[in-house]
């Protein structure tokens, strides 16, 4: 999928030379990949009411989940422009999004595979719980170890990428990609509860998460700006890691 939104886009910029390629490529690609699921897996869907009850139940906790969720992670965004300034603010932003896509980009794959397989075995608790057991520790040894190894590389790989302008986003880097590592444990026990149907364990838990994330980086940040900042993602995002599951 990733391949043919690759090919479309970049041939639709060369002839166009319109940054609309991106979005036609996401679209076809998108597109093709419903068409061929339904090829592999044919299924002709239909209409019905049969189980809007249990469909919009799971939703809206799924949703809330996911809002509360991205409050959690992004709260400091709220604020970082105009207490540390938009230079600083920006740095920080490219230092995260650098360590979020390289530790996740390494395990995405298989986290992708967790929820199908987890839904497939369910009726299975024995199996199920061996299942998620081994994924999770196998997930949290290869996120931590690619987030340390990133870690460890991020002054030399910024400066190649960025140049040498980027001191900030190299310390954002050093601190933030351990603590993604660590979380790749959300990954199984998403699936989990996803499979299981209990989406409104996820919201509770990223309700408790809030409460405890948002006040300790609003004082570290108040208080000490970017160092403050960076120590408490280190010790909310740790907590979180060991603790909240």
């Amino acid at each position: 999928n990733y391949t043919t939104q690759l090919l479309v886009s970049v041939a639709i910029a060369y002839y166009t030379k319109s940054y609309w390629a991106i979005v036609a490529g996401a679209t076809f690609a998108t597109v093709m990949g419903t068409f061929v699921t339904y090829w592999v897996a044919p299924y002709w869907p239909r209409f019905s009411f049969a189980s809007w009850r249990k469909l919009l139940g799971f939703s809206v906790w799924l949703t809330l989940n996911q809002f509360l969720t991205i409050v959690g992670n992004r709260f400091e965004n709220f604020l970082a422009g105009g207490w540390l300034g938009l230079a600083v603010f920006g740095a920080i932003n490219v230092g995260v999004n650098m360590a979020g896509v390289i530790t996740q980009s390494a395990i995405a794959p298989i986290q992708r595979v967790l929820f199908p397989s987890f839904a497939k075995i369910k009726e299975n608790p024995e199996r199920l719980r061996m299942a998620f057991q081994k994924s999770q520790a196998s997930l949290f040894s290869l996120g931590l170890a690619v987030g340390i190894g990133t870690a460890l590389i991020a002054e030399p790989f910024i400066y190649l990428a960025l140049g040498p302008n980027w001191p900030v986003a190299i310390i954002v880097v050093q601190t933030t990609a351990p603590v993604l590592g660590a979380q790749t444990v959300f990954g199984p026990i998403n699936a989990l509860c996803n499979a299981v149907g209990a989406s409104k364990m996820l919201f509770n838990r990223a309700l408790v998460l809030v409460i405890f994330r948002v006040p300790i980086v609003f004082f570290g940040l108040y208080f000490w700006g970017l160092p403050g900042l960076l120590v408490a993602r280190i010790f909310t995002g740790g907590v979180v890691a060991s603790v909240a599951n």
